[in-house]
């Protein structure tokens, strides 16, 4: 059995790696060891780790598919690795083909959503949320004027297209 799985930043929430293995276990414990590394290189996973476990955080590991042989690991890997990347998450992964699919998937990513507050049940336009400077989670933007007395849910929405 062939897991894929990813990683992500307990702060944003946010996926910062995708990757498959024929041993979940022995895979997950490398990840989470990886940051006692000296000098990682900067950008990596490995750099990411370093940074979360400085910070006194562990990354969540999760469990994305299960498939029986190497080659649909691999299918599998790369269609999660596009599919997280035009959701906007900022992926680290490494390889070529990777990193294709990742600028390809994030073509019109990066522009502003809406931030929208529901009240009873109804839906009013408080702002707007763009993806942060470094690409590691989102900055909401709230209109001038706009009170918010909590607690409060906001839902981060695609633009309706005209």
């Amino acid at each position: 059995m062939y897991t894929t799985y990813a990683i992500t930043d307990p702060r944003t929430r946010l996926f910062f790696y995708v990757g498959q293995t024929n041993n979940f276990e022995r895979r997950q414990k490398e990840h989470l060891t990886a940051y006692r590394l000296r000098k990682p290189p900067r950008g990596s996973v490995r750099a990411w780790m370093k940074q979360l476990h400085t910070e006194g955080h562990t990354p969540l590991i999760t469990v994305l598919e299960v498939v029986e042989s190497e080659a649909a690991s691999l299918e599998s890997e790369n269609r999660w690795v596009e599919k997280l990347a035009a959701l906007g998450h900022p992926l680290f992964n490494r390889w070529e083909e990777h990193k294709e699919l990742i600028e390809q998937s994030t073509q019109g990513v990066g522009r502003k959503l809406e931030a929208k507050v529901f009240i009873d049940g109804k839906a009013e336009l408080v702002g707007s949320v763009e993806p942060n400077s470094k690409k590691t989670g989102y900055r909401v933007h709230i209109e001038e004027g706009i009170e918010i007395i909590g607690p409060l849910t906001i839902d981060i929405l695609p633009p309706k297209d005209d």
